[in-house]
């Protein structure tokens, strides 16, 4: 009898031992299930971070495609505003995006960066990457705190400069107030930069004017031609070497690079435009007489430096001491180089 019962003792034990072994294996499997499922969900952080990138890359795409007429737009143009050209440079591409994804000109979101983040250099824009001033109203995103109507008023802000372009386009989209807006030509900035003003955007009067005074000085309409697929005719500024009456002075000139091109000496320069120096100045104008080159170069005696040449031979060459020959083209060496116009009278 005692081995009977020990034996139903020793079953019952072997059952629950079996039990637990079960209950722990199940417990395993369904911890692995969730660990795999949470693995699963992590890739969706990358999903982002690859959809930025992807942007980036379109956007260096386009920049590289708008080079050319930007370097038509702002060559030799010694008056404009270097840093604002560097601000349409850098920020042209998210203009023209904007306006093919919601008709907004390109010519206008560019007037009113530079006009409302003072070409990129504002406090609020350095600080907030907020580049059209856009306050905060409902906005449920990062806020900054700046000085501008009234004191501590609530900005937007941005991690990126694009999510403020993009911003500035669904600000004018989603509000009622804005909607005439969008009656207008998308080439019609004039209209906008009225309406904008009409409808509250800015209380400044001379909103409208500035936005337009950007616009056409900058040629920032070249970028909605570009969208639009009209065809852009930019002149490019070009001086003519010959037959001029004067030049205007490029960097790097002095004048003694300036008369050999002209075959005008360099005292008669600074006779003819009462210089009492050297020194020029770019964009600087200087009167050449409005003699041709052609005779200019008939009257006017010279040497073209040939290899081999030194002061002392052309000095014998010519009859003329070596000291005439420095002052007649205002140098202080007796280095000469392979190419260079000697005047010698």
């Amino acid at each position: 009898m005692k081995k009977i019962i020990i034996i139903l003792i020793g079953l019952v034990l072997l059952s629950s031992c079996k039990a637990k072994r079960n209950a722990a294996k199940t417990h395993t499997n369904t911890r692995s299930v969730k660990d795999r499922s949470y693995t699963k969900v992590t890739p969706k952080k990358n999903v982002k971070t690859h959809k930025i990138v992807k942007k980036h890359k379109i956007e260096v795409n386009a920049k590289s495609a708008n080079i050319e007429l930007i370097e038509n737009l702002y060559s030799n143009q010694p008056n404009l505003n270097n840093v604002k050209i560097e601000y349409i440079k850098k920020y042209n591409t998210l203009a023209i995006n904007e306006m093919r994804e919601y008709k907004i000109p390109a010519s206008i979101t560019l007037a009113q960066g530079l006009l409302e983040s003072r070409y990129g250099q504002s406090e609020l824009t350095l600080k907030s990457k907020n580049h059209f001033g856009i306050k905060c109203h409902k906005w449920k995103g990062k806020k900054v705190y700046h000085d501008d109507d009234s004191k501590g008023e609530c900005f937007r802000k941005y991690d990126y400069d694009a999510n403020s372009y993009r911003d500035h386009s669904l600000f004018l989209v989603n509000s009622y107030r804005y909607k005439k807006l969008f009656t207008y030509d998308a080439d019609d900035y004039k209209s906008w930069a009225k309406g904008l003003r009409k409808a509250g955007y800015a209380t400044d009067s001379r909103y409208p004017k500035k936005l337009i005074n950007l616009i056409e000085e900058y040629k920032l309409y070249a970028f909605d031609k570009l969208v639009l697929g009209d065809k852009i005719k930019i002149k490019k500024k070009k001086i003519k070497k010959k037959n001029k009456s004067f030049h205007i002075v490029e960097v790097g000139e002095t004048l003694y690079s300036i008369s050999g091109k002209y075959y005008v000496s360099v005292n008669d320069i600074k006779r003819y435009n009462r210089l009492k120096s050297n020194e020029i100045s770019v964009g600087q104008k200087l009167l050449l007489k409005g003699n041709s080159t052609k005779s200019l170069h008939k009257s006017v005696k010279k040497h073209v430096v040939v290899k081999g040449d030194t002061m002392y031979s052309i000095s014998k060459k010519y009859g003329i001491t070596i000291e005439k020959i420095k002052t007649l083209n205002n140098i202080t060496t007796n280095s000469i180089s392979t190419g260079s116009v000697l005047f010698l009278e």
